[in-house]
């Protein structure tokens, strides 16, 4: 059998978002996709797979139980493990929370070589997640991220519960970024967090490869289970509460114009002459 240590662990964070987001089409508010920027990180990752079968992904979610969807969607686009993070628990947590327990799950799978998501949720668009996790864990973080080209792994990947290697220990990841008007191409040492820039709002998945992800359970995680401090986690755990929320969106009334042509033009006429004046 094979050992752990021969296996590149890499963990994917994938944020369930409201399709109404996504598609302005969406007739369903309720049904949730894979958040745009952390779709493309995702397949990036895969198409690594592709190329190396001794990578293993895990894919991680914050949610509710109808996250589950959107986990099931992500296993057959080509991870190999997914798990929920679900607990009334962590029900309204702010950015540090959501940090908080993903670094307690992360430390629970135990080891990682590359931590990948995309640059922020459509959703909410903080976009601080990656940065405040990549601190929490102790990693080098690196933004803007546009495609992987090429990983040199070792059998040393990081185990928490211990220090994480020297670098001269760790594996090599090299990858192309954007900075300003610049691609530019770095090689670092593993472990390390990617936050990648570009999104993708759809990707094409096998119906084979779906209906075998549906027959398998999606793993979940509560609290207990990440023996985490419910103290930091949800609202309790929460730097920043939302005080007041209200549309910015104006709604116009609809206007129906009736009569001849030239009525209906004349009427035109004179509703945009009242906007210009109200203006």
């Amino acid at each position: 059998s094979r050992g752990l240590g021969d296996v590149y662990k890499r963990q994917v964070l994938i944020k369930p978002v409201s399709e109404k987001y996504v598609n302005n089409n969406s007739a369903n508010e309720e049904n949730l996709v894979i958040n745009p920027y952390d779709l493309y990180a995702l397949s990036n990752i895969v198409e690594l797979k592709n190329k190396n079968k001794d990578i293993h992904i895990t894919c991680i979610s914050m949610g509710s139980l109808k996250a589950k969807d959107v986990l099931i969607r992500c296993r057959a686009i080509g991870a190999d493990d997914v798990i929920l993070l679900s607990d009334e628990a962590f029900a309204g947590s702010d950015t540090y929370a959501t940090i908080y327990i993903l670094e307690q799950a992360i430390k629970k799978i135990g080891c990682f070589d590359i931590i990948v998501c995309g640059k922020k949720a459509v959703d909410g668009e903080t976009g601080q997640v990656g940065y405040g996790l990549a601190y929490r864990l102790g990693v080098d973080c690196f933004t803007q991220v546009n495609e992987i080209l090429e990983v040199n792994g070792k059998n040393d990947i990081s185990t928490f519960g211990n220090e994480i290697p020297d670098n001269k220990y760790s594996g090599t990841i090299t990858f192309s970024h954007i900075n300003e008007e610049n691609e530019e191409t770095i090689k670092t040492p593993t472990p390390v967090m990617l936050i990648f820039g570009p999104f993708m709002t759809q990707k094409n998945i096998s119906l084979l490869c779906l209906k075998r992800s549906i027959k398998k359970p999606v793993t979940v995680w509560d609290h207990d289970t990440l023996n985490s401090e419910v103290s930091l986690c949800g609202l309790k755990g929460s730097k920043t509460k939302v005080l007041n929320v209200k549309s910015v969106m104006e709604k116009k009334e609809n206007v129906v114009l009736e009569g001849t042509i030239d009525e209906k033009a004349e009427q035109f006429l004179r509703i945009l002459k009242i906007e210009e004046i109200e203006k």
